[in-house]
């Protein structure tokens, strides 16, 4: 496996166009869940809605298509965030 839970992974692989963008893995999804299939292995649960090449919603993706963004959290990037955020 690439991922362990709780970490920020950038997307390597996509059919969608999701290539590099970030995600966090919440949880493993367990064998036979709903987008769960032999052809793509073990998937995550993200932290964020994405689009399949097909237009559909996607909040799972296989952990082969993702690479751990090493030493990153979302407790560390959290804080840039809220840092970033357009004053009101």
């Amino acid at each position: 496996m690439n991922c362990k839970q709780g970490d920020m992974a950038i997307i390597v692989k996509s059919w969608a166009g999701n290539e590099m963008k970030i995600i966090t893995c919440l949880h493993l999804m367990p064998a036979g869940a709903e987008g769960c299939d032999e052809a793509n292995g073990v998937r995550w649960k993200i932290d964020r809605v994405l689009e399949d090449s097909w237009g559909r919603d996607v909040t799972t993706y296989p952990d082969a298509w993702l690479q751990p963004l090493p030493g990153i959290g979302a407790e560390d990037v959290e804080p840039l965030l809220v840092a970033q955020a357009p004053s009101k």
